[in-house]
């Protein structure tokens, strides 16, 4: 597993799932869409295996919003998962947030069952701490 799929392992759906499974709704090969949005059959492949990224490019985005005729929330979605596929967002945290970088150089270094377990447990209080603060913003 390379390290974009790793980085992806964690959320059910990808921006490449997504792009397939709406490209296949449509009755559309990878060759056919490619052609549409203007790219090749080898990279629009690779996006939908999680081989690359999402493309930063936003006149190939639009397009994949156009051609496989995403409604406002498919298109909200697709703007997620684009992200979130190439990890801008995360860039700007890290940046913003030295003490993430010095927990990560430090779980580079212990064993991956140990650190995967000590993660778990870190997603599952944010997961609560998420949820308490949705919950009193709406209170």
């Amino acid at each position: 597993m390379n390290d974009f799929e790793q980085r992806n392992k964690i959320t059910v759906e990808t921006f490449g799932r997504f792009v397939r499974e709406k490209r296949e709704q449509m009755g559309l090969s990878v060759r056919a869409l490619a052609k549409l949005v203007g790219t090749s059959a080898v990279y629009l492949n690779d996006i939908e295996h999680c081989n690359r990224p999402a493309p930063r490019n936003p006149n190939v985005l639009s397009r994949l919003v156009s051609e496989l005729h995403l409604n406002p929330e498919e298109e909200q979605r697709f703007n997620k998962l684009s992200l979130a596929s190439r990890a801008e967002d995360i860039d700007d945290y890290l940046k913003d947030n030295p003490r993430v970088c010095v927990a990560l150089r430090m779980a580079q270094e212990l064993p991956d069952e140990s650190v995967n377990r000590e993660w778990e447990i870190f997603i599952k209080r944010l997961k609560k701490l998420n949820l308490e603060q949705n919950s009193s913003d709406e209170n």
